[in-house]
């Protein structure tokens, strides 16, 4: 159901177990335009999602990576180990602004939407290592 309801769009999922602060925390977040799921619920989404894909062709948009900056493939590595606009632009010794750019241009250049689904296709494509 999970993985269901992230393929019809979720951008958050909390369990009804889960503390009433994680819940508030996570309405929070989805509302602020960002995407709320636990590092496990992510990972098994994921795993998931590249199994079904492992059987499909080779995505023909995958040649679209070869138009990404050096500095656009590291933005995309460290959001693929899940730091937020703030930490990369500290750990790229950038602004978060510029940051926000390189993700305007990473989003167009892959043809994706959102950060979730720029994981995706980073772990898909091998721009990004999933998280042990």
């Amino acid at each position: 159901m999970h993985q269901q309801a992230i393929t019809h769009g979720a951008m958050g999922l909390v369990l009804k177990h889960d503390a009433l602060e994680h819940i508030a925390r996570a309405i929070k977040q989805v509302s602020g335009g960002d995407v709320w799921f636990n590092r496990s619920m992510m990972m098994k989404v994921i795993e998931g999602m590249v199994r079904f894909n492992a059987v499909k062709q080779p995505d023909p948009k995958a040649a679209k990576i070869a138009t990404l900056t050096e500095r656009e493939r590291e933005v995309v590595s460290l959001v693929g180990e899940g730091l937020k606009n703030k930490q990369i632009a500290d750990r790229l010794f950038i602004q978060h602004t510029t940051v926000s750019h390189h993700l305007t241009s990473i989003f167009d250049k892959l043809s994706v939407s959102d950060r979730f689904e720029l994981m995706i296709y980073a772990y898909r494509h091998g721009l990004a290592n999933q998280p042990l």
